[in-house]
């Protein structure tokens, strides 16, 4: 399991707070728009987002990857044409972005952060920012004290994550291969998904994590959709989940339910079962991690190097097979943000069950 570039949770809480405090949104309508293209040293395209608002006047934003990808998506244009044009004609890039808004005008939130455009989104999306939810999430940690330990946390340009394990809530899956119970805690403040309360397994022999669960208990998840909400500037979120009292006994009872020893007992069986799934004698295992990669959602290149650990692991079952992966979340070449989606990949793994595991552990 990757700690992540802020790997303690009082820098997590830092940078939380300090992303709070500077972070401004705005709605405004799409007429209001520009997009340009600005040139840089490294001849590499900057896009820049300049509006107009009521209350701010004219302000300008640089673009970053996801909040121009997210008004392309917005405008109808095609990803595949966006990431061609971005390569050879950024000029039409923006000049399409700037037509299709212009010509059909829509409001929009923008959400910036340290000077930047980082995600362009709709009006009746509902902001569910890392402070509150940290703030609320908290107090429910520091009541389970020495019964919970961080062990990783990260705040990216996309997600904030953060992951406990309860040393207490341990069991072992096959010799030698000893499991604790954990939870994730994750949220997106720029449209990238909910925010969620998971449960969480990490290998103490080899410090992998895996997100799964969800059939024992489902944990928490909460939609970033509200109503519609007028033009102009936007103020923060604070008091959406810290002032709630609900909210903060769901969070407890939440914890409470993914830590329950029937439930990690549940758990446990049901991987101990996968450990007896194994892939058939005259399978090719070189066929098993792309039919599974085509399943489950990982690319060829990284079915390579997972090749390479589940030859490594010697362990040819479906439990194999999702460690493999989990694995391969912690190579260096791997991003926090992917790690965790990696996590969450071997969790489908070892949910797999009747013809469709065995389509997949019968590849020749």
């Amino acid at each position: 399991m990757k700690t992540g570039q802020f790997g303690t949770l009082q820098s997590l809480a830092a940078e939380i707070d300090r992303r709070n405090s500077t972070q401004k949104d705005f709605i405004t309508g799409t007429q209001n728009m520009t997009v340009r293209v600005e040139p840089t040293p490294q001849n590499q395209p900057e896009f820049t987002l300049q509006t107009f608002t009521n209350g701010s006047g004219h302000e300008a934003y640089r673009l970053n990857d996801l909040a121009l990808e997210q008004m392309g998506t917005k405008a109808e244009i095609p990803a595949s044409y966006q990431r061609k044009l971005i390569d050879k004609d950024p000029e039409l890039l923006a000049y399409n972005i700037n037509a299709l808004n212009h010509k059909f005008p829509v409001n929009r939130m923008v959400r910036t952060l340290d000077g930047k455009a980082r995600a362009f989104l709709s009006d009746k999306y509902k902001r569910i920012d890392n402070f509150p939810v940290l703030e609320t999430i908290l107090p429910a940690i520091l009541e389970k004290g020495p019964d919970l330990e961080v062990m990783s946390c990260d705040v990216t340009d996309t997600r904030m994550y953060l992951k406990v394990v309860s040393p207490r809530l341990q069991g072992e899956i096959k010799v030698g291969d000893i499991l604790q119970a954990g939870i994730i805690i994750s949220n997106s403040e720029v449209g990238l998904g909910s925010w969620k309360m998971q449960m969480l397994l990490y290998t103490l022999a080899c410090m992998n994590g895996m997100i799964t669960g969800k059939d024992v208990t489902p944990g928490i998840e909460k939609r970033h959709l509200g109503s519609k909400q007028t033009e102009g500037i936007l103020y923060r979120e604070d008091t959406v989940f810290a002032n709630s009292k609900a909210f903060a006994l769901q969070v407890r009872d939440t914890f409470d339910s993914l830590l329950d020893e029937g439930n990690f007992q549940k758990t446990l069986e049901r991987l101990r079962a996968t450990t007896e799934n194994r892939i058939a004698p005259k399978a090719d295992p070189s066929k098993v991690i792309i039919e599974l990669g085509r399943e489950v959602g990982f690319t060829q290149n990284e079915g390579s190097t997972i090749m390479q650990h589940l030859i490594r692991g010697g362990d040819l079952s479906q439990y194999g097979l999702a460690n493999a992966v989990t694995r391969y979340a912690q190579d260096d070449e791997v991003s926090y943000d992917r790690s965790t989606e990696l996590e969450a990949i071997g969790g489908k793994i070892v949910d797999l069950n009747g013809r469709k595991l065995e389509r997949i552990l019968e590849a020749a």
